[in-house]
């Protein structure tokens, strides 16, 4: 069974803007791990933020969707990622680690009227539910590499000094990245049943 490796979640704020997830990266190297924080800490939140790069639009609680992270225009492009370790009866080709990645922005006007399993310019948007939470975008990716490199979950350019990428720059790197980089296998995911 492939064993999680590290996860990074990069520029998610929460508690209405007050607490941030800046650039965490969290190094479990497939060992059992305790994460313990005061309540209201983002504990709950991490949780959500991973379980997107498995099952997108996902929940722990209905009244706390993933949506609800782009209220009041607090987030702009928010990220997870998760990295596998793949067990050694599944590696393919020599790519031992599997890294599953989320982006998601608030979704434009033109697109908030879309169902979730509908592509609005090829990319995924679900609408608002009607509690005052923000209609999103997003996309789902998977990274399969032989070893660490200048892409893996660390080092996947996220962050240029102060910049962050954007939505579309990210798509677009990932993109290319399966054309350039023959050590990589790159696959972008569009819609929750891909």
């Amino acid at each position: 069974m492939p064993s999680i490796n590290r996860i990074r979640v990069n520029n998610v704020k929460y508690n209405f803007g007050t607490q941030a997830y800046d650039d965490f990266v969290l190094r479990m190297y497939g060992k059992n791990t305790l994460y313990d924080l005061a309540n209201g800490g983002g504990k709950s939140v991490l949780m959500l933020l991973l379980m997107q790069c498995m099952i997108p639009n996902s929940t722990l609680d209905e009244k706390q969707p993933i949506e609800k992270l782009f209220r009041d225009h607090v987030n702009t492009v928010i990220h997870s990622l998760v990295e596998w370790k793949l067990d050694p009866s599944d590696v393919k080709d020599g790519f031992r680690y599997m890294l599953t990645g989320f982006a998601a922005k608030q979704a434009s006007s033109s697109s908030t009227n879309v169902n979730a399993d509908e592509e609005t310019e090829g990319e995924n948007a679900d609408a608002d539910s009607g509690n005052g939470t923000a209609s999103i975008e997003y996309f789902n990716y998977c990274i399969f590499y032989r070893n660490y490199n200048k892409n893996d979950i660390v080092n996947l350019p996220l962050i240029k000094g102060k910049e962050r990428i954007s939505y579309r720059g990210l798509r677009n790197y990932l993109s290319d990245l399966a054309r350039k980089d023959k050590n990589l296998q790159v696959f972008i995911f569009d819609r929750k049943g891909q």
